[in-house]
This record gives structure tokens, C-alpha cells and sequence, in this order.
């Protein structure tokens, strides 16, 4: 029958195109494509080259990309979305042998598991990509305890005189590395380069005082900032010993949450907001329903901060029973306020995620600040149930949906 299949070099080009594009996401569909004849060969390449992935020892890797580039260096524009995750080396990082000036139509750049020397580095790699978009740092480290910026070759030009693209997406991870003097970086060199966010996500878990430089990032871009996801963890309070030197809250401000809500309220073109409240596990903090209070404050506030609301969502920490960061006035009160249609008539969705926290035998202070902590055996569905039952006046609203899940 092959002889009444139709030759592929004689299929509308448009066709083929509009094949292709329902491949995108099958990789060896794509590469099984490329095999038939050069005309799909040529269709194929280009989607193939869109999402480069490097990983492990990526040295030859490497350099077999910037040979094929060198060679083909029309595809390069191809390569949209660049990864690096778990690059092994000695001393020499390959990272700085990558073809970036063929990268000419790069938009999203992310860093994982990589170690680095200092925020100057990224600064460098940014500074080769002009169209970059998307910058996402996960799980970074570095050998030194907050090292000062240094150049890494020193070859690198002045970092103050490079020109960064203007990025609309920043995602910044737990790691072991200097993020605050990037953050730093950015604000005091390179504020063009964050002053036009649209998306910023700022995920350190229990770790707030890490959280507290990018506020600032936050504070630069408020103008633009349409979705902003930020762990609201409890500080130490001033001067105990559980209390990280050098970051501390601008005077006026009884507490980080007030600070960040304060923050928050100047994104008045905010349309999606996540907040992943993480409770201090140390007797040393404020208390955790601090969180809950804050955000409503700020929502009270007339007129209202989040006009474009259209999404909200809150992480919380389940311990073992104990709903800490929520009481039955404070689920009342929030309720109130999101459910008023003359404050957010676009909110939509509200979602609850509950992450249960395992007792652990020596946290004694989870019982000296939170009170006693049920120790009874409780299915997923149970937990959920209690939760939902708890912000229970969230159902009230006939536009706004509501959702109560265990967070992944």
C-alpha cells in the first residue's frame, strides 16, 4: 500500500507545520519525524532545538551545541527555553561555555542544582541575553558562606556596565547561596532589569529572613506586578537567639507580615496572589496568627489595594491538628472582607492548601506557643474536612469558588 501514501516532499508545507505543532510535546515523535526525509528534517530541527536540557558532566555536550550552532547558526534562534540542572564540575563551570551570543531569541533561562561563586555570575550570564524573559534560580549553592561578589575569570567586565534584559518572570527557590546580594544586586545596579516584573515567585519556605531582601524587588515593580507568590514565614523576634544578624525590619512595622502585606498593597494591578504562610518552629517569634491578621488588614483597607483581585490563595501549616496561623474570628473576618462584591468585584477563586506537618518529638515549643497538639490519627479527607469546616463562610459567595486541598 506505500505506493498510495502520499510523499511528504509533495505535503503544503502549512500542513506539515500544523503536524508538527501536535508533536511539540512528543520529543521522539519529533525525532522519528526528522528521520523521514529532509524536508520534514528541516521542519522538525527547529522544534527539537526549542527546550535545550543540560545535565551531569555537560562539558562535550556543550561543546557539541556550540559547534552545531556555530555551523547552523540560524538555530540558534530556535532555542526559546534553556535548563542546566545538576552540572558536575571541578573548577571550571561549563556554564560559561555556553554559545550565548547564538542564543538570540532565548525567553526562559533556568538555574538548577548549580554551584555557583557568587551573584555576579548571573549577572554576566544575563547580560548575553538581551531577549530573556524568564529567570528561574532553584536550589543554588556556592563553597563560601555568603561570599562577596568576585570575577569568576577575571575576564568579566565591569558587572555595573552591563546592560540586562528587562525580565517579566522571576523565580527564586530554596538554596545554600548569596540570593540576597543578588537581590541587592539588582536594586542598587541593575533596577531596570526588575522594574517591569509581571510575575515574581519568591518560594524559601520556612527560611523569611532570606525573603526579606527581595521585598524590596517587590516594592521596584509594583507598577507591573500582576501575580506574586511569596512564602510568609514567622520572624525571630529582634534580638533572641534565633534572630539572623544583618536583616532586620524597617522601623514602623510590628511584625514581617505586616511588612509584607504593606509591600504587597502597592501592586494595585495584582490579579493573582499566593501566599505559603510557614510557622517559626521556635518559641523565639511572633505569634503566627500575625499572619492571618495582616492579610486582613490590608484587605480591609479602603479603598482596596487589589482592585484586579481575581485569585487568592493561602498555604498553610497543619500541625498535627493544630490550625495555628487560623482562628474561628480570623476565617469570619477574611470571609467578610473577600466576599464583599464593592471590594473585589473580580475575585473568582479563593484556594486553601493545607500542608501537614509531622510532630516531631523534641519541637516541645510547638506545645509552649500553640498550645496543646492533638495527637490522634486523622485521614487526609478528615484533615481537609476540618479545614474547609473552618473557613467554612468562604462557601457564602455565588462568584467565587472555593477550594481546599493538600498541597502537593
Amino acid at each position: 500500500m506505500s505506493e498510495y501514501l502520499p510523499n511528504s516532499q509533495h505535503v503544503p508545507l502549512d500542513v506539515m507545520e500544523e503536524i508538527l505543532d501536535h508533536l511539540a510535546e512528543d520529543l521522539f515523535a519529533l525525532r522519528n519525524c526528522a528521520l523521514v526525509n529532509t524536508s520534514l528534517w528541516f521542519c522538525t530541527r527547529t522544534r527539537l532545538y526549542r527546550h535545550i536540557t543540560l545535565t551531569g558532566r555537560a562539558s562535550k555536550r556543550i561543546v557539541l551545541l556550540a559547534r552545531t550552532l556555530e555551523e547552523n547558526p540560524t538555530l540558534g534562534a530556535s532555542i526559546k527555553a534553556l535548563t542546566t540542572t545538576r552540572l558536575r564540575f571541578d573548577a571550571h563551570n561549563p556554564l560559561f561555555d555556553l554559545p550565548f551570543h547564538r542564543l538570540s531569541k532565548l525567553r526562559n533561562l533556568r538555574l538548577q542544582w548549580l554551584r555557583i561563586n557568587s551573584p555576579d555570575e548571573i549577572f554576566f550570564v544575563l547580560s548575553k541575553l538581551r531577549t530573556l524573559e524568564r529567570l528561574e534560580c532553584d536550589m543554588l549553592f556556592t563553597n563560601t558562606n555568603h561570599a562577596p561578589p568576585h570575577d569568576l575569570h577575571g575576564s568579566f567586565p565591569k558587572i555595573e556596565s552591563l546592560a540586562l534584559p528587562r525580565l517579566k518572570c522571576l523565580v527564586l527557590k530554596p538554596g545554600a547561596w548569596c540570593d540576597g546580594l543578588l537581590a541587592e544586586g539588582f536594586l542598587d545596579r541593575h533596577r531596570q532589569s526588575v522594574d517591569s516584573l509581571e510575575t515574581i515567585e519568591i518560594s524559601f519556605g520556612e527560611n523569611a529572613p532570606e525573603t526579606l531582601p527581595w521585598i524590596s524587588i517587590i516594592r521596584a515593580a509594583a507598577g507591573s506586578l500582576r501575580s506574586v507568590v511569596i512564602s510568609a514565614a514567622d520572624r525571630p523576634l529582634p534580638g533572641c537567639s534565633d534572630a539572623r544578624d544583618g536583616l532586620t525590619l524597617p522601623a514602623g512595622y510590628r511584625s514581617y507580615h505586616a511588612y509584607l502585606m504593606d509591600t504587597l498593597a502597592q501592586c494595585t494591578v495584582l490579579e493573582s496572589l499566593t501566599l505559603k504562610h510557614r510557622p517559626f518552629s521556635f518559641k523565639h517569634a511572633s505569634s503566627s496568627q500575625e499572619f492571618l491578621e495582616s492579610v486582613c488588614e490590608v484587605l480591609e483597607r479602603h479603598p482596596p489595594p487589589f482592585p484586579l483581585l481575581e485569585c487568592l490563595e493561602l498555604s498553610m501549616i497543619d500541625r498535627e491538628g493544630a490550625m495555628i496561623s487560623a482562628s474561628p474570628s480570623l476565617c469570619s473576618r477574611l470571609a467578610r472582607i473577600l466576599l464583599d462584591g464593592s471590594k473585589y468585584p473580580l475575585l473568582r477563586r479563593i484556594k486553601l492548601r493545607v500542608n501537614p506537618q509531622i510532630w516531631l518529638a523534641d519541637s516541645e515549643n510547638w506545645v509552649a506557643r500553640d498550645g496543646k497538639v492533638r495527637l490522634g490519627d486523622e485521614t487526609n479527607e478528615q484533615l481537609v474536612a476540618r479545614w474547609r469546616a473552618a473557613f467554612g463562610a468562604l462557601h457564602g459567595g455565588s462568584k467565587v469558588s472555593f477550594d481546599v486541598q493538600l498541597e502537593a
